[in-house]
């Protein structure tokens, strides 16, 4: 797996929504360290670290960061958690993976098992390029698919902006 010189001693930062002033460093080593997910239930965070000398990704209880797991076996990035959490999911190796684990009071991963070849797009620098539903489908763009629609709208809290047009007389 290429490694990303884009980001060569980047680290994992918590920021409070709505108070940037608050950020600090939540992962930091001599290395690389990126593209965190918190698990659904909130305890865990996955992350990729180039510590080995490729891309891994690794877990970590979460916010005590008191211990560290190994995923991948040989290379991995971009990961993303189940919706439900048991699985997690990252690519590498030119294919996408899922490891099933154990996430609760402690933390245990099995073995890695090929889903599928990985021929999507990826996004690179730090950045996410696919993702993964509570039903267990993926959203991948494959190279060169022309995209039909040129937005993507995402509506959350939508109870809450319906109650805010009807007070308005919208």
């Amino acid at each position: 797996m290429a490694r990303d010189q884009t980001l060569p001693d980047a680290d994992v930062w918590i920021v409070p929504i709505g108070k940037p002033e608050g950020a600090k460093v939540l992962i930091q080593g001599p290395m690389r360290q990126q593209l965190a997910r918190i698990s659904p239930d909130g305890r865990w965070i996955a992350y990729v670290s180039n510590e080995s000398g490729r891309d891994e990704v690794y877990v970590q209880p979460f916010p005590a960061l008191d211990g560290r797991w190994q995923v991948s076996t040989a290379g991995g990035s971009e990961p993303l958690w189940a919706g439900r959490g048991g699985s997690l999911y990252y690519r590498g190796q030119g294919a996408v993976f899922a490891v099933e684990v154990r996430a609760g009071a402690t933390f245990s991963a099995g073995v890695p098992q090929r889903l599928f070849d990985d021929v999507f797009t990826r996004k690179g620098a730090g950045h996410f390029g696919w993702d993964v539903g509570t039903d267990g489908r993926f959203l991948m763009e494959r190279p060169g698919e022309q995209v039909r629609a040129p937005y993507l709208h995402i509506v959350q809290n939508v109870g809450a902006e319906i109650a805010r047009r009807l007070a308005a007389g919208n």
